[in-house]
């Protein structure tokens, strides 16, 4: 029951953002259209699932198109050789992706391990992303600053949730009464947190970019 009602005020509040896309800046629209494609896996995986149908697929898509949204949101972000580095990194990633739903975990089961490094590589992103904005010295206060808050949201998500991913199918198996439970509430807690940071870097620049 609880898990339903956070599942609907996470899908309405994602939803709202719509309001403000036609204001927002570059950076505030793609980082809109990650909410809202989440907002749409969630729905579609929620009814799959009240219907007794396999999800595994819808997310391990969603690995791939939510790698490519946050490629568009740090583009804007990462400059010369580091975006070399970053390209060369997403490239990496989606290729052992392909070759994990070949050889190791088929695509529609869950897939823990290339979810594991798929979070390296939003995790790399992200820092390539704070080392960019020290190099740079443009930003005097941290916390004005939308990107710091973005960049913090993911680091505390997909740092949290990294070894869940990994291990996710070995303990559903193993201890199927406690853990599923355990691992959606704790995954749902961090995505709120998330969506919070994400909301304060929408403010953030939806604000600035009132300014006169």
């Amino acid at each position: 029951m609880l898990l339903e009602i956070l599942d609907k005020i996470y899908w309405v509040s994602c939803l709202l953002t719509l309001y403000f896309y036609a204001k927002s800046s570059q950076f505030s629209k793609r980082i809109i259209q990650l909410l809202i494609t989440s907002t749409i896996v969630a729905i579609i995986s929620y009814f799959l699932a009240k219907n007794e149908l396999k999800n595994d697929l819808i997310f391990n898509l969603n690995n791939y198109l939510e790698l490519y949204l946050m490629y568009r949101i740090y583009e804007l972000l990462i400059h010369d050789v580091s975006k070399k580095i970053m390209i060369i990194l997403l490239f990496l990633v989606v290729i052992f992706g392909i070759y994990d739903s070949i050889f190791i975990e088929p695509i529609d089961t869950y897939q823990g391990i290339f979810s594991f490094f798929k979070s390296i590589c939003v995790l790399g992103l992200c820092l390539i992303s704070f080392y960019t904005v020290y190099k740079e010295e443009k930003v005097i206060y941290l916390e004005k600053d939308a990107v710091f808050w973005l960049n913090s949201g993911i680091l505390i998500y997909y740092l949290s949730t990294l070894f869940i991913q990994l291990f996710t199918n070995y303990l559903i198996a193993s201890f199927p009464e406690y853990v599923y439970d355990f691992t959606l509430y704790l995954q749902f807690s961090l995505a709120f947190v998330f969506l919070t940071m994400l909301y304060g870097a929408l403010r953030i620049d939806y604000l600035k970019n009132q300014q006169p």
